[in-house]
């Protein structure tokens, strides 16, 4: 969870390399925590492709494995997969693979949440002293100690926030490193962008996860997105450092006028309690239409309903109760979830089913998106899609019905 030992910062890793790349190995679902990072950095440095390495070093493998692992890697921003894959299943994921990376590599992605890599924050925790002994048997303590990012704050919640927004609430995001963030991105008309010659996004809400530091110039900006009417949330802890030398008072401060909580002055955010579960937040607001959310405990329900405030029409709304309990790591048994993105003023859905559960349910896509067209990766088939428009807070809504076999998937794409 602490990059720091390891490469300094995971995203900015990949700022000079062409194809960004991820090495999935051991275990499914063992390092989905990390894919989504190297995913925003292709789209943060505007670049079309990521690579991944998969299958070789697994200790278990099936076709149902195999295909499931795929299925996530492509929702999280894969489209070129290099792997050993099983002989039984290998001509018929080949052309898979193939047919879903030629229709998600290049073009722009779409998201409505811009989440902040926190990289001040575990720079700022990471210590190079290290245990004299590992509770790893036969293992090295400096060797894990370096792995595991050394003593990780109880604060250090962004990985699970990417898993809650993504596999519970399914709901796509983009990690924006700091420096993107004060370099790339303006402000207009509520929403934060992020201005790539290819990848330009639009943001309407932007998420600080738990840390003590954060950067005074990426705080500018936030303050600037805060200003002119956006939403920002921030979860577990606020900073109360700066990156930069000398500047502690002036993220303090900057970031007080946005959550409304100073520890030199009294609280003008109001505080919000959810019935449910006794759990409680805090909201500030001004004259723009600004919104500034503080979540010290920020489960499950408490990101729902602040997302229904943020985002009363969400760029793809899944129909589906939240995911819950979320299992990760080797426990993580598939998902359902989605990739949008826009090539040649197309817009391109994938939606991929992971689970072993057959999926029926109904998904609202921002805008009139009519015709509409399915492509089936697996079979290489396509056909109409029957699709209705409406209006919602005026705005206008496409909405489908999506039928998901375990593990499998479907492409909706715009245009005859």
């Amino acid at each position: 969870r602490n990059p720091v030992a390891l490469n300094g910062g995971l995203m900015k890793a990949f700022k000079h390399q062409q194809d960004p790349g991820h090495d999935d190995i051991y275990d499914p679902g063992r390092s989905n925590v990390s894919y989504k990072i190297i995913a925003s950095a292709c789209y943060n440095y505007d670049r079309p492709e990521f690579i991944t390495e998969t299958y070789a070093a697994y200790r278990a493998m099936s076709t149902t494995i195999a295909m499931r692992t795929a299925l996530d890697q492509f929702t999280m921003g894969v489209n070129v997969q290099l792997g050993s894959r099983p002989a039984d299943i290998g001509p018929v994921m080949d052309r898979f693979v193939g047919r879903a990376s030629y229709l998600l590599r290049g073009g722009r992605h779409v998201a409505d949440i811009a989440v902040v890599y926190p990289i001040a924050a575990l720079q700022s925790a990471y210590s190079f002293a290290g245990p004299k002994t590992s509770t790893r048997k036969g293992s090295s303590a400096e060797m894990y100690y370096a792995l595991e990012g050394g003593i990780v704050p109880p604060e250090t919640d962004y990985m699970n926030i990417g898993e809650t927004l993504f596999r519970s609430l399914r709901v796509d995001y983009t990690w924006l490193h700091p420096d993107i963030l004060v370099e790339k991105c303006t402000v207009v008309n509520k929403q934060l962008i992020l201005n790539n010659s290819v990848n330009r996004e639009d943001y309407r809400v932007l998420i600080l996860p738990g840390g003590d530091t954060f950067s005074a110039e990426a705080a500018k900006k936030v303050l600037e997105f805060y200003r002119g009417g956006g939403t920002v949330i921030a979860t577990s802890k606020l900073p109360v450092k700066s990156a930069e030398f000398k500047r502690d008072k002036e993220v303090r401060d900057m970031l007080a006028e946005v959550f409304g909580i100073s520890d030199n002055n009294p609280t003008t955010a109001e505080i919000a309690i959810l019935v449910d579960n006794f759990t409680s937040y805090f909201i500030n607001s001004n004259k723009a239409g600004g919104r500034g959310y503080f979540l010290p405990n920020p489960e499950l329900k408490i990101m729902e309903t602040m997302l229904k405030e943020a985002l009363p029409v969400k760029d793809v709304d899944i129909k589906e109760a939240p995911l819950w309990p979320l299992k990760m790591g080797t426990a993580y048994d598939g998902a359902l979830t989605y990739i949008h993105k826009v090539k040649d003023e197309r817009n391109i859905y994938f939606f991929a089913n992971s689970s072993d559960k057959a999926i029926e349910t109904e998904v609202a896509l921002r805008g009139d998106l009519k015709p509409l067209q399915i492509w089936n990766p697996h079979t290489g088939k396509s056909k109409k899609a029957e699709a209705l428009t409406t209006t919602v807070n005026d705005q206008k809504i496409t909405t489908v019905k999506l039928n998901l076999a375990s593990v499998s998937s479907l492409f909706y794409v715009q245009g005859e």
